[in-house]
Order: C-alpha cells, then sequence, then structure tokens
C-alpha cells in the first residue's frame, strides 16, 4: 500500500511536469513570419544606417587598439600550424626510413 501512495506521489509532479511544458510548447508556436511593406522595409534600412553611423567611430577605434593584439595572436596560430605541420611531415618520413 505505501508502494502505491509512493508511486502515485511520484506521478503526479511527473504529469505536472509535462502539462505545463506541454502548455508553454503550444502557446508558444506562431504562424509563418509576417512580410514587411515597403515602407516598412525602408524604415528599417533607414535605422540601421542611422546607428551604424553613430556606431562604426567606437567600432574603428576598437580595431585599431585590438590590432597589435590580433597580428600576435594571428602570427602565433601560423606558427603552430606551421610546427605542426612540419612536425607531422617529419615523423611521415620517419615512418618511411622505418619500413
Amino acid at each position: 500500500m505505501k508502494f502505491k501512495s509512493y508511486l502515485h506521489f511520484i506521478k503526479v509532479p511527473v504529469f505536472l511536469s509535462m502539462l505545463t511544458s506541454l502548455v508553454f510548447l503550444l502557446g508558444s508556436c506562431e504562424g509563418p513570419p509576417k512580410q514587411l511593406s515597403i515602407a516598412d522595409k525602408t524604415e528599417v534600412d533607414s535605422m540601421y544606417r542611422k546607428t551604424m553611423k553613430t556606431l562604426r567611430p567606437e567600432m574603428d577605434s576598437l580595431c585599431v587598439v585590438k590590432k597589435d593584439s590580433l597580428i600576435a595572436y594571428m602570427v602565433d596560430s601560423l606558427l603552430d600550424a606551421n610546427i605542426r605541420e612540419i612536425n607531422r611531415q617529419l615523423e611521415r618520413i620517419k615512418n618511411l626510413q622505418e619500413k
């Protein structure tokens, strides 16, 4: 008898969580995206251009600040890749000589 009540105790929260999940999933479904009119597209485009005009100097300054560290990182990456390739080739030659 205790075992049945324990199963009921487990089943109720599981059922409730599944029901809640189902409600959220069904509520989150939407139809196809709405098409924008020409006027809406023009408005969005002008807003984007205005935002980019104000952000571009800041983004450019960040690039200038990070330029040295990015170049050093890229050079290190290329050197590491070249060293790995050289080691792979040396290993291949070593294996060919052993045969």
